[in-house]
């Protein structure tokens, strides 16, 4: 088993964040609707598909574009509803993230993104899932922030509510960001409701190893999973959790409260911050929230709260 070290502020006065790190060691073995649809609009959606696909869905407009795919709106004319495309090149692996899908839709999971359908041809493969017309919370921050210390902790425990049944499911959906929250309308109810979406970087924790009574996803390769002013300081190493999740959370809450990231710099500078586990609350925030953000943000990630702590604690009754 891989000795791990618990570096304690007061162990070490020195800057020296090297050793605050000393406990992400690797282990000596690797682990394994009706809606109008102008010429015009269509005349832009030049790409070849999969003739199977194009039987069904009539693809509207791209919305994303990366270098592993790309994301469509589309039109399911069987429903008549439109849908998200996910167009996946079968140089990435495609088939671990359907896989999530799958088990998400087959759990009926409430407040996680639908999978409804899947087709692929020689070059690519298509995921087929819902779409939501809400926006994300991101931009509702942009144009909201700062939210009420009550409307902040209002929205928070809807993500809480969201991660948690990915938890459950031991996913780690390891890409916890403000944008992948999306709002949706709640037919029952007629309120609008969360929705985490995007698993592309999720994660089975069945398939983890465990170091020290902890249970990591050991990525592979040279770049980080997730979003980098999300990512956790363990994800620098490639090692990933439930509790990457978390600290992604507390970054998700301070910027509720105030719009703000509690990390200085842009890009590598912030990235570096976040290594070192250089804090910098630029705005004031109420002392119970902190409280929460701080947990959410330990370093080691061994000491960061479960959700269940988190739903649980006081400062969310009151």
């Amino acid at each position: 088993m891989v000795e791990i070290r618990i570096i304690k502020d007061s162990d070490n006065e020195s800057n020296d964040h090297r050793d605050r790190l000393s406990f992400f060691k690797r282990p000596d073995t690797s682990a394994q609707n009706s809606i109008g649809i102008s010429t015009y609009q269509l005349a832009h959606i030049k790409e070849e598909h999969s003739p199977s696909i194009n039987k069904r869905y009539v693809f509207i407009k791209k919305l994303s574009d990366g270098s592993a795919s790309k994301l469509y709106l589309a039109l399911d004319t069987k429903t008549n509803k439109e849908v998200i495309i996910k167009k996946i090149s079968k140089n990435e692996d495609w088939r671990y993230e359907l896989r999530i899908l799958k088990i998400l839709k087959n759990a009926n999971a409430k407040k996680l993104l639908t999978y409804l359908d899947f087709y692929e041809n020689y070059r690519f493969a298509y995921i087929v899932t819902t779409y939501y017309k809400g926006s994300d919370l991101f931009e509702h921050i942009d144009i909201n922030v700062p939210y009420s210390e009550r409307n902040a902790k209002d929205l928070f425990i809807q993500m809480l509510e969201c991660t948690l049944e990915c938890h459950n499911l031991n996913i780690a959906h390891l890409d916890i960001k403000c944008e992948n929250y999306i709002y949706s309308n709640d037919f029952q109810t007629g309120r609008r409701k969360l929705i985490l979406i995007d698993f592309g970087h999720a994660e089975l924790m069945s398939t983890s190893t465990e170091i020290n009574t902890h249970k990591y996803i050991i990525k592979k390769g040279s770049s980080n999973y997730g979003t980098c002013f999300y990512l956790a300081p363990e994800g620098y190493h490639r090692f990933y959790s439930m509790y990457s999740d978390i600290w992604s959370l507390g970054i998700c809450f301070y910027l509720l409260l105030t719009g703000e990231y509690p990390f200085a710099g842009d890009d590598d500078e912030y990235s570096a911050n976040v290594y070192k586990g250089l804090i910098h609350f630029s705005v004031k925030v109420p002392e119970g929230a902190l409280s929460i953000i701080k947990w959410c943000l330990n370093y080691d990630p061994r000491l960061r709260p479960t959700i269940y702590q988190l739903l649980s604690n006081k400062y969310f009754k009151i």
